[in-house]
């Protein structure tokens, strides 16, 4: 509801259609909840047109979000995907269509992030220099995606080995990317559903790159243990929105990285020294497990004095 909401008081929400992908339910206890939602979907109005698809099984979320997005980009030719624990601002969907105007036909943008983590907050000077920054590998909360790219990464094979051959792998990794090739390890190793650094790494590929706003025009509420990585605590992702003030944006075609900015990035994403170890030991897997299980136990315990 609260994404919802947030979409609607968009200045650009009346002249938006809005498609809401409904997985099926999964559980037998589910049902009541997928119910209410459908429900709730269906009542939605404040926008040029609301389209909801109510799928009869349950794919899970990440099939369930990947089927989607390339359908309906190769449908309509560029699309602004955002998952259902996205809050945006006013000014998100101006932000948006500006830029995927803008870079449509930039061979070397792949895509546009609606998110920026509070990297450069105490850096006003940077933050406010420019509308936006460039970096390495999109962010997945709340981005734009036009159809051609995305098809084009989409169809390459999710092949490790060949990505370490044609030295991918070690270009993430000089760029910075250690998270992204170690999520991708432990995809391939424990089946551990991280198509972002999939995703991320054919991006590096393809020499592309992604556009970040300077001010976030997403903030994420689903990252406090009760949705699909649960356990995972993630206050330092919190950030303060951008105001909604703004609504016309400058953009340049002959993008330059900012130093500060992509190195800020990197550090914030590597984490902190003992997890950038337990990663180069390959033990970082491990790490996560034993943090979620802390939480889970530390939730049952408050649970039982209460």
């Amino acid at each position: 509801m609260k994404t919802v909401d947030a979409l609607k008081a968009n200045y650009l929400a009346e002249e938006s259609t809005l498609i809401i992908v409904s997985d099926g339910c999964g559980r037998i206890e589910d049902v009541t909840a997928v119910e209410a939602i459908r429900k709730f979907i269906l009542s939605i109005n404040g926008f040029k047109e609301v389209i909801p698809e109510f799928r009869e099984t349950n794919y899970g979320a990440i099939k369930s979000v990947l089927e989607a997005e390339r359908r309906l980009v190769n449908k309509y030719g560029k699309i602004i995907s955002m998952e259902d624990d996205n809050v945006c601002s006013k000014n998100f969907l101006d932000y948006m269509n500006q830029a995927l105007n803008y870079y449509e036909n930039n061979g070397e943008v792949f895509s546009v992030s609606g998110y920026c983590p509070p990297v450069i907050d105490a850096n006003l000077a940077l933050k406010n220099s420019s509308d936006y920054f460039i970096y390495y590998w999109n962010l997945s909360w709340g981005f734009g995606i036009w159809k051609d790219k995305y098809n084009k990464v989409i169809d390459m094979a999710n092949d490790y080995n060949a990505l370490v051959k044609n030295g991918t792998i070690k270009k993430v990794n000089n760029l910075g990317g250690s998270y992204i090739v170690d999520a991708l390890k432990r995809d391939v190793k424990y089946n551990g559903d991280f198509p972002d650094a999939w995703l991320g790494v054919k991006m590096t590929y393809m020499n592309q790159y992604t556009i970040v706003p300077a001010y976030s025009k997403i903030r994420n509420i689903g990252s406090d243990g009760s949705g699909h990585h649960q356990g995972v605590l993630a206050d330092k992702f919190e950030v303060i929105l951008d105001d909604g003030i703004k609504r016309s944006f400058s953009f340049k075609s002959d993008n330059l990285f900012n130093e500060s900015f992509i190195n800020a990035m990197i550090k914030f994403y590597n984490g902190k020294l003992i997890g950038r170890i337990a990663r180069y030991l390959g033990l970082y897997h491990y790490a996560l497990i034993a943090r979620r299980l802390l939480v889970v136990s530390k939730e049952s315990f408050l649970k039982k004095i209460n």
